[in-house]
């Protein structure tokens, strides 16, 4: 039997009519060889229903006996497969026109030195139908190949849903986190493998759906002070002095952003805040003068 040269990885809870709307767009490719894989944590068989309809392709469903959660539904579709390229994509979104994963596969394949692709997306505001073509910025693109961390300030590569990498690549979706989760993949993997970007826009991704975790978790003081610490505490062993100063850039901003002024607080996410002094004395610091003075020392350091 043939290698799927795509695994159409999606990880599904509810809405099974989002679910067959994608699905309806995945008939409609004109490239044929993938295969479609489904993870769901529904409770009941809603979405199975859906998977299990008479398409023209085949499904490999999957009924998660108990909810995974996200990301971890996310790495359990991965897990299962079998494909050269994984093409993850959200059940509520979906492919923009018939040739998108024509596009995508004429894309690897000129360009096969390259390990993660990502392409242009469509914006769709579910609550007042307005349409966005997301057009990042190229230099600011550009500048992700030394500058990771700039994905922190503005995640310029979109929803997972407009990613494709090789399946054999050495990293997951970490499941501690879930409003940085697809940020801190990416830069997990343009520190280590090399990317490229698609401009056609390939994929329609919908924003301000009440059941989306973005929309619920959006500006939670909690979680981002958590994710934001945690992420740079993972992640900082294996960043250049360039790329830490960027980071304690964004931290700074997180913290003005929610007020932080007790080193108390911030122990509760990063035990170890002593040892980044810069970070250390902006949050003992009371006068705005002083502050500015430890953001300049920071290009320093």
């Amino acid at each position: 039997m043939e290698t799927p040269f795509f695994s159409i990885c999606i990880p599904t809870y509810k809405q099974p009519e989002l679910l067959k709307n994608l699905l309806k767009s995945i008939e409609s490719q004109t490239f044929k060889n993938f295969e479609v894989i489904i993870s769901d944590d529904t409770h009941d068989n809603s979405v199975e229903l859906i998977a299990n309809a008479n398409w023209p392709f085949k499904v490999k469903f999957y009924k998660n006996n108990l909810p995974l959660g996200s990301p971890e539904n996310w790495n359990n579709s991965i897990e299962k497969a079998t494909g050269e390229w994984v093409k993850i994509m959200h059940h509520d979104d979906y492919f923009a026109n018939d040739e998108s994963l024509e596009v995508m596969h004429n894309s690897i394949s000129k360009n096969s030195e390259f390990d993660f692709f990502f392409c242009s997306t469509i914006i769709y505001k579910t609550k007042t139908k307005e349409i966005i073509h997301y057009e990042p910025n190229e230099k600011y693109i550009d500048s992700l190949l030394t500058h990771p961390i700039n994905l922190f300030s503005a995640n310029v590569i979109g929803a997972p849903s407009a990613t494709i990498f090789r399946r054999n690549l050495n990293v997951k979706f970490d499941k501690s986190l879930i409003w940085l989760v697809d940020i801190e993949f990416y830069a997990q993997v343009i520190l280590k493998y090399k990317i490229f970007r698609i401009l056609d826009r390939l994929i329609v991704t919908c924003v301000d759906l009440e059941t989306q975790l973005t929309t619920s978790l959006k500006d939670n003081r909690k979680i981002e002070i958590f994710e934001f610490f945690y992420c740079f505490k993972k992640l900082k062993s294996s960043l250049n002095k360039e790329n830490i100063k960027l980071f304690r850039t964004v931290l700074i901003d997180i913290l003005d952003k929610h007020e932080v002024k007790s080193i108390n607080e911030i122990k509760m996410y990063y035990k170890n805040v002593e040892s980044d002094p810069i970070i250390y004395m902006y949050i003992l610091a009371k006068s705005k003068f002083i502050k500015k003075v430890i953001k300049k020392l920071n290009n320093y350091i």
